[in-house]
């Protein structure tokens, strides 16, 4: 195994095909191995940051959490990526991931990294996808991730404030059966309409 790292290393393996190479090889080594590989891919990342996109740099983090390794090497990295990138109008109309936010809060809290700024740039993002009369689940849920990992590191900020007090809103606010539209529906005998079905 440590041949076939001292080969990778020597080809310099790009940003994007470590991100695959985390996600796929591991499964096929042994413990040991794949521990050993999801380091150097970790190293390998941090030194091609600018060339890995911000969610498949948290998919990162996520697999090393997984494998039971840390890099706080890595977390500087993805963190100053994501502090640069979600706050910004790029993600908001180039990405627009509801999800991330919880994601990458997640995939911080498991690698032990407690990073206030960072965590105010996600807690914030995660606010914005909270506004409107009914927000979307996957944003409902993110914004708890955010809020639960905060805790875990035993992190408190304005933004933490706002968005807790956003979530509750929310949760009032939200219709438990929620239905996109009503349509029409047919009555099996005569095919006359028979009443309203919601889609």
């Amino acid at each position: 195994m440590k041949d076939i790292v001292a080969r990778a290393w020597r080809f310099e393996v790009p940003g994007p095909a470590v991100t695959v190479f985390a996600k796929i090889l591991p499964r096929r080594l042994k413990e040991d191995n794949a521990r050993d590989l999801l380091k150097f891919l970790a190293r390998r990342a941090a030194e091609v940051m600018w060339e890995i996109p911000m969610h498949n740099a948290v998919a990162l983090l996520e697999e090393l959490s997984k494998a039971g390794e840390q890099d706080s090497a890595l977390c500087r990295r993805v963190a100053a990526k994501i502090g640069a990138l979600l706050p910004s109008e790029y993600y908001f109309i180039e990405q627009n991931d509801a999800a991330l936010p919880g994601r990458a809060a997640l995939a911080f809290a498991a690698q032990g990294h407690r990073n206030l700024l960072l965590f105010q740039h996600l807690a914030d993002v995660a606010l914005k996808h909270l506004q409107g009369s009914q927000p979307a689940i996957d944003s409902v849920q993110s914004a708890q991730k955010v809020l639960d990992s905060m805790e875990q590191l035993d992190i408190e900020t304005h933004e933490a404030s706002s968005l807790r007090s956003a979530l509750e809103v929310s949760s009032r606010c939200r219709i438990p059966f929620q239905c996109r539209y009503w349509v029409p529906c047919l009555t099996q005998d005569n095919g006359q309409q028979g009443g309203w079905m919601r889609k």
